[in-house]
């Protein structure tokens, strides 16, 4: 019974230290901005969102893991994932 308890326990903390991903990449007048890249350094993986500003990341991001977004033209941005809520990333247009 104490080995369950255990087993439970670690089960219960990994599920918490890591969740997926979702969020809309905006300029500072609201509009999505497309095909920026997303580094996620904790997984060495990178993705581009949509059409609409929005990506999704079905792997699991450890919390307090570092998230980079880059796009050719705007201020690059990297976050720390908190692990809550869809992300809304506003980045500026270079000159």
């Amino acid at each position: 019974m104490h080995k369950l308890l255990i087993s439970l326990f670690i089960l219960l903390v990994n599920y918490k230290l890591y969740s997926q991903c979702n969020g809309l990449i905006l300029d500072y007048n609201d509009d999505p901005i497309v095909n920026v890249e997303i580094f996620i350094a904790d997984l060495n993986l990178t993705i581009e969102n949509n059409a609409q500003g929005e990506f999704t990341l079905d792997n699991d991001i450890p919390k307090n893991g570092l998230i980079y977004f880059y796009k050719h033209g705007y201020a690059s941005k990297m976050i720390k994932y908190n692990g809550e809520g869809k992300l809304l990333i506003k980045l500026d247009k270079l000159h």
